[in-house]
Protein backbone atom coordinates (compact mmCIF):
# COMPACT_ATOMS: atom_id res chain seq x y z
CA UNK A 1 0.00 0.00 0.00
CA UNK A 2 1.31 3.44 -0.19
CA UNK A 3 0.67 6.44 1.77
CA UNK A 4 -1.52 9.72 0.83
CA UNK A 5 -0.40 12.98 2.99
CA UNK A 6 -3.12 15.75 2.69
CA UNK A 7 -1.97 19.36 3.59
CA UNK A 8 -4.13 22.38 3.86
CA UNK A 9 -2.90 26.09 2.70
CA UNK A 10 -4.72 28.91 2.56
CA UNK A 11 -8.04 26.81 2.04
CA UNK A 12 -6.14 24.65 -0.82
CA UNK A 13 -5.60 21.06 -0.58
CA UNK A 14 -2.43 19.48 -2.28
CA UNK A 15 -2.05 15.67 -2.09
CA UNK A 16 1.59 13.69 -1.77
CA UNK A 17 1.76 9.69 -2.72
CA UNK A 18 4.56 7.83 -0.66
CA UNK A 19 4.83 4.78 -3.39
CA UNK A 20 7.72 3.43 -1.08
CA UNK A 21 7.08 3.34 2.89
CA UNK A 22 10.91 3.54 2.87
CA UNK A 23 10.44 7.34 2.56
CA UNK A 24 7.89 7.54 5.54
CA UNK A 25 9.67 8.90 8.18
CA UNK A 26 11.41 11.36 5.80
CA UNK A 27 8.15 12.81 4.57
CA UNK A 28 6.04 13.50 7.29
CA UNK A 29 8.46 16.16 8.78
CA UNK A 30 8.16 18.15 5.03
CA UNK A 31 5.60 20.75 5.53
CA UNK A 32 4.36 19.18 8.66
CA UNK A 33 2.98 22.43 10.12
CA UNK A 34 0.81 22.68 7.37
CA UNK A 35 -0.13 18.10 7.31
CA UNK A 36 -3.77 17.39 8.16
CA UNK A 37 -3.76 13.43 7.65
CA UNK A 38 -1.71 10.15 6.55
CA UNK A 39 -3.41 7.51 5.45
CA UNK A 40 -3.32 4.51 3.20
CA UNK A 41 -4.36 4.16 -0.39
CA UNK A 42 -3.25 2.45 -3.34
CA UNK A 43 -0.62 3.30 -6.38
CA UNK A 44 -3.39 4.17 -8.47
CA UNK A 45 -4.77 7.20 -5.94
CA UNK A 46 -4.27 10.55 -7.29
CA UNK A 47 -2.22 13.01 -6.14
CA UNK A 48 -0.43 16.45 -6.62
CA UNK A 49 2.87 15.20 -5.79
CA UNK A 50 3.91 11.38 -5.98
CA UNK A 51 7.37 10.30 -4.43
CA UNK A 52 8.34 6.96 -5.75
CA UNK A 53 11.22 4.59 -6.80
CA UNK A 54 12.96 5.18 -10.42
CA UNK A 55 15.41 2.84 -12.26
CA UNK A 56 18.52 2.35 -11.00
CA UNK A 57 18.08 2.79 -7.54
CA UNK A 58 17.04 6.19 -8.18
CA UNK A 59 14.02 8.36 -6.83
CA UNK A 60 11.80 10.72 -8.56
CA UNK A 61 8.89 13.11 -8.67
CA UNK A 62 5.82 13.06 -10.75
CA UNK A 63 4.40 16.27 -10.76
CA UNK A 64 0.26 16.24 -11.69
CA UNK A 65 0.89 12.49 -13.32
CA UNK A 66 4.58 13.62 -15.19
CA UNK A 67 7.66 12.65 -14.30
CA UNK A 68 9.57 16.17 -13.21
CA UNK A 69 12.71 16.86 -14.18
CA UNK A 70 15.28 14.35 -13.04
CA UNK A 71 15.70 11.29 -10.98
CA UNK A 72 17.74 11.67 -7.77
CA UNK A 73 20.11 9.08 -6.49
CA UNK A 74 19.45 10.43 -2.52
CA UNK A 75 16.21 10.81 -1.12
CA UNK A 76 16.69 14.29 0.52
CA UNK A 77 16.76 15.77 -2.29
CA UNK A 78 12.97 14.88 -2.97
CA UNK A 79 12.82 16.73 -0.22
CA UNK A 80 14.33 19.67 -1.11
CA UNK A 81 12.33 20.14 -4.46
CA UNK A 82 9.25 18.98 -2.85
CA UNK A 83 9.34 21.54 -0.34
CA UNK A 84 8.82 24.45 -3.13
CA UNK A 85 6.54 22.29 -5.50
CA UNK A 86 3.88 22.34 -2.55
CA UNK A 87 4.04 26.28 -2.37
CA UNK A 88 4.04 26.42 -5.85
CA UNK A 89 1.08 23.95 -6.09
CA UNK A 90 -0.96 26.76 -4.02
CA UNK A 91 0.42 29.53 -6.19
CA UNK A 92 -1.05 28.77 -9.34
CA UNK A 93 -4.24 28.64 -7.79
CA UNK A 94 -4.05 32.21 -6.54
CA UNK A 95 -3.18 33.83 -9.77
CA UNK A 96 -5.85 37.15 -9.62
CA UNK A 97 -4.76 37.95 -6.07
CA UNK A 98 -1.91 39.89 -4.20
CA UNK A 99 1.10 37.53 -3.37
CA UNK A 100 4.23 39.05 -1.65
CA UNK A 101 7.40 36.92 -1.07
CA UNK A 102 7.73 37.92 2.40
CA UNK A 103 7.70 37.03 6.32
CA UNK A 104 5.05 38.25 8.62
CA UNK A 105 4.14 38.02 12.41
CA UNK A 106 1.40 39.26 13.96
CA UNK A 107 1.47 40.63 17.99
CA UNK A 108 -1.33 40.07 20.42
CA UNK A 109 -3.40 43.12 19.29
CA UNK A 110 -3.58 41.52 15.64
CA UNK A 111 -1.09 44.09 14.43
CA UNK A 112 1.02 42.33 11.39
CA UNK A 113 4.53 43.05 10.86
CA UNK A 114 5.65 42.10 7.16
CA UNK A 115 9.30 41.51 6.77
CA UNK A 116 10.08 41.83 3.12
CA UNK A 117 13.35 41.03 1.20
CA UNK A 118 15.70 38.59 -1.08
CA UNK A 119 16.75 35.94 0.01
CA UNK A 120 19.31 36.10 2.84
CA UNK A 121 17.83 39.19 4.16
CA UNK A 122 16.78 37.44 7.33
CA UNK A 123 13.43 37.32 7.06
CA UNK A 124 12.96 33.67 9.28
CA UNK A 125 15.56 34.53 11.43
CA UNK A 126 13.44 37.95 12.59
CA UNK A 127 9.98 35.79 12.16
CA UNK A 128 11.50 33.05 14.52
CA UNK A 129 13.09 36.00 16.69
CA UNK A 130 9.35 37.23 17.32
CA UNK A 131 7.73 34.03 18.17
CA UNK A 132 10.25 33.81 20.80
CA UNK A 133 9.13 37.12 22.07
CA UNK A 134 5.36 36.17 22.03
CA UNK A 135 4.50 37.15 18.33
CA UNK A 136 2.85 34.51 16.37
CA UNK A 137 3.73 33.60 12.94
CA UNK A 138 1.97 34.09 9.63
CA UNK A 139 5.06 32.94 7.29
CA UNK A 140 9.06 32.98 6.58
CA UNK A 141 7.94 33.30 2.52
CA UNK A 142 4.59 33.80 1.57
CA UNK A 143 2.27 35.92 3.13
CA UNK A 144 -1.36 36.66 0.56
CA UNK A 145 -3.39 39.60 0.36
CA UNK A 146 -6.68 38.52 -1.14
CA UNK A 147 -9.52 40.31 1.53
CA UNK A 148 -11.76 43.17 0.46
CA UNK A 149 -9.65 44.88 3.18
CA UNK A 150 -6.00 45.33 1.24
CA UNK A 151 -4.29 45.15 5.01
CA UNK A 152 -5.86 41.71 5.53
CA UNK A 153 -2.54 39.45 5.09
CA UNK A 154 -3.41 35.90 5.01
CA UNK A 155 -1.21 33.51 6.86
CA UNK A 156 0.50 30.77 5.00
CA UNK A 157 1.69 27.14 6.54
CA UNK A 158 4.92 25.81 5.71
CA UNK A 159 7.67 24.77 7.41
CA UNK A 160 10.88 27.29 8.49
CA UNK A 161 14.03 26.46 6.59
CA UNK A 162 17.07 28.24 8.42
CA UNK A 163 20.72 28.23 6.80
CA UNK A 164 23.40 27.63 8.54
CA UNK A 165 24.40 31.18 9.65
CA UNK A 166 20.72 32.03 10.82
CA UNK A 167 20.47 28.58 12.90
CA UNK A 168 23.47 29.41 14.72
CA UNK A 169 21.61 32.33 15.97
CA UNK A 170 18.68 29.70 17.81
CA UNK A 171 19.99 27.28 19.73
CA UNK A 172 17.06 26.26 21.07
CA UNK A 173 15.72 25.13 17.15
CA UNK A 174 18.46 22.23 17.32
CA UNK A 175 16.61 19.30 19.06
CA UNK A 176 12.78 20.17 18.38
CA UNK A 177 10.15 17.12 16.96
CA UNK A 178 10.04 17.05 13.84
CA UNK A 179 13.35 18.98 12.92
CA UNK A 180 15.16 18.15 9.08
CA UNK A 181 18.98 18.89 8.25
CA UNK A 182 19.80 18.49 5.15
CA UNK A 183 22.89 19.45 3.61
CA UNK A 184 22.63 20.88 -0.04
CA UNK A 185 25.14 19.30 -2.63
CA UNK A 186 25.46 21.82 -4.80
CA UNK A 187 26.38 24.40 -2.06
CA UNK A 188 27.99 22.02 1.09
CA UNK A 189 25.68 23.75 3.09
CA UNK A 190 22.95 22.40 5.65
CA UNK A 191 19.71 23.23 6.16
CA UNK A 192 17.67 22.84 9.27
CA UNK A 193 13.86 22.74 8.59
CA UNK A 194 11.37 22.84 11.51
CA UNK A 195 7.77 23.00 11.97
CA UNK A 196 7.11 26.53 13.91
CA UNK A 197 4.55 25.43 16.16
CA UNK A 198 7.13 23.11 17.96
CA UNK A 199 9.44 26.20 19.25
CA UNK A 200 5.97 27.42 20.64
CA UNK A 201 2.54 25.60 20.35
CA UNK A 202 -0.41 27.38 18.50
CA UNK A 203 1.71 29.85 17.52
CA UNK A 204 0.29 30.22 13.90
CA UNK A 205 -1.39 33.01 12.60
CA UNK A 206 -4.40 32.56 10.36
CA UNK A 207 -4.53 36.56 9.19
CA UNK A 208 -3.64 40.06 10.38
CA UNK A 209 -3.81 43.38 9.95
CA UNK A 210 -0.89 44.99 8.41
CA UNK A 211 0.73 47.65 11.09
CA UNK A 212 3.98 48.37 9.35
CA UNK A 213 6.26 46.60 6.60
CA UNK A 214 10.12 46.39 7.50
CA UNK A 215 12.67 45.78 4.68
CA UNK A 216 16.01 44.19 6.92
CA UNK A 217 19.65 44.43 5.79
CA UNK A 218 22.11 42.19 8.08
CA UNK A 219 24.91 44.34 9.25
CA UNK A 220 27.57 42.64 11.16
CA UNK A 221 29.16 46.66 11.99
CA UNK A 222 25.92 47.55 13.36
CA UNK A 223 25.89 47.90 16.93
CA UNK A 224 22.29 48.37 17.59
CA UNK A 225 19.48 47.89 15.36
CA UNK A 226 18.39 51.17 13.24
CA UNK A 227 15.71 51.95 11.11
CA UNK A 228 14.55 54.78 8.77
CA UNK A 229 11.27 55.53 7.31
CA UNK A 230 10.55 54.47 3.88
CA UNK A 231 8.60 56.76 1.36
CA UNK A 232 5.87 54.77 -0.84
CA UNK A 233 8.45 55.06 -3.58
CA UNK A 234 11.56 54.10 -1.34
CA UNK A 235 9.99 50.91 -0.26
CA UNK A 236 9.32 49.76 -4.26
CA UNK A 237 12.69 51.00 -4.86
CA UNK A 238 14.61 48.62 -1.72
CA UNK A 239 12.28 45.63 -3.47
CA UNK A 240 13.42 46.52 -6.63
CA UNK A 241 15.52 43.23 -7.39
CA UNK A 242 12.48 41.18 -5.70
CA UNK A 243 9.87 42.69 -7.76
CA UNK A 244 11.05 41.93 -11.37
CA UNK A 245 9.65 38.94 -11.19
CA UNK A 246 5.77 40.08 -9.48
CA UNK A 247 2.59 39.67 -11.42
CA UNK A 248 0.44 43.20 -12.03
CA UNK A 249 -1.70 42.12 -9.32
CA UNK A 250 1.14 42.34 -6.75
CA UNK A 251 2.75 45.44 -7.86
CA UNK A 252 -0.76 47.49 -7.96
CA UNK A 253 -1.52 46.73 -4.00
CA UNK A 254 2.27 47.27 -3.44
CA UNK A 255 1.59 50.49 -4.48
CA UNK A 256 -1.42 51.08 -2.79
CA UNK A 257 -0.06 49.95 0.67
CA UNK A 258 2.52 51.74 0.20
CA UNK A 259 0.89 55.06 0.54
CA UNK A 260 -1.02 54.41 3.52
CA UNK A 261 0.91 51.63 5.68
CA UNK A 262 4.28 53.09 7.24
CA UNK A 263 7.60 51.34 5.71
CA UNK A 264 11.30 51.13 7.31
CA UNK A 265 14.61 49.93 6.34
CA UNK A 266 16.21 48.08 8.95
CA UNK A 267 19.74 47.40 9.40
CA UNK A 268 20.42 44.66 12.23
CA UNK A 269 23.07 42.17 13.45
CA UNK A 270 21.39 40.33 15.87
CA UNK A 271 17.77 38.80 15.33
CA UNK A 272 16.67 39.02 18.53
CA UNK A 273 18.14 43.19 19.31
CA UNK A 274 15.96 43.45 15.81
CA UNK A 275 13.03 42.10 17.34
CA UNK A 276 12.79 43.86 20.30
CA UNK A 277 13.57 46.88 17.88
CA UNK A 278 10.57 45.78 15.59
CA UNK A 279 8.36 45.56 18.94
CA UNK A 280 8.65 48.81 19.86
CA UNK A 281 8.54 50.78 16.67
CA UNK A 282 5.04 48.96 15.96
CA UNK A 283 4.13 49.74 19.65
CA UNK A 284 4.06 53.73 18.47
CA UNK A 285 0.72 53.41 15.93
Amino acid sequence: MSLLLRYSKLGFEVTLRLDSRELECLAVTLHSSALVDISECSAETSAHLVWQRASRGRWRILLKGQPWEAEWSQAEDLYLQSDSLLDDLVRERLTTVPLLHAGGVVDAKGRALVICGASGAGKTSLVLACILRGWNWLSDELLCFRQKDSRMAEGFRRNFNLKQRSFSCFPQTSDLPGNREIMVNDSRKCIRFLNPDALRCGSFASSGIVAAIVVPAYDAGAPTPASTALSGLGLVQSLAPELRACDPVTLAWLAEIGRTVPAFALRYRTPDGAAEHLENLVNQF
